[in-house]
């Protein structure tokens, strides 16, 4: 079960300036050779550790790549899946042949919520939150 560590608690507690908060997905499918890895509200790609035990690239650091996008925390109730709606403005040129591979085959599109800190940018300070993608639009 996904929680919160203490370098997230007190970057929310405390709002320093120079405490930023990363949200990132992990976009997954078997059409892909790997998944994407996407991280918003920064100008430039930027590397994070992938948790031990993930399915991909676990315990690594991996390059996210830099896109605008509004993905709210989950929405959890109990009993049911976690949802929330993901807007992922822009498609960059690595995404886009991705999502038209994957909608052309009949799977789930899988995505992975994650939060970093940059107090400590090797592990997430919230997630992994996983859940599928549904009603993809381009």
């Amino acid at each position: 079960m996904p929680g919160q560590n203490e370098a997230l608690m007190e970057a929310y507690a405390s709002c320093p300036p120079s405490q930023k908060i990363y949200d990132t997905l992990e976009i997954d499918h078997p059409s892909f050779a790997t998944p994407a890895y996407i991280v918003a509200n920064v100008g430039d790609d930027k590397a994070f550790g992938i948790e031990a035990g993930a399915t991909h690239n676990a315990g690594l650091m991996v390059t996210f790549l830099a896109c605008p996008l509004t993905s709210p925390w989950p929405e959890q109730r109990e009993g049911q899946p976690p949802s929330a709606v993901v807007e992922i403005d822009n498609v960059n040129r690595e995404l886009v042949p991705k999502i038209r591979g994957a909608l052309a085959i009949r799977a789930y599109i899988t995505v992975i919520f994650r939060q970093y800190t940059t107090g400590d940018l090797t592990e997430p300070a919230f997630g992994p939150i996983e859940y599928i993608l549904k009603d993809v639009v381009m």
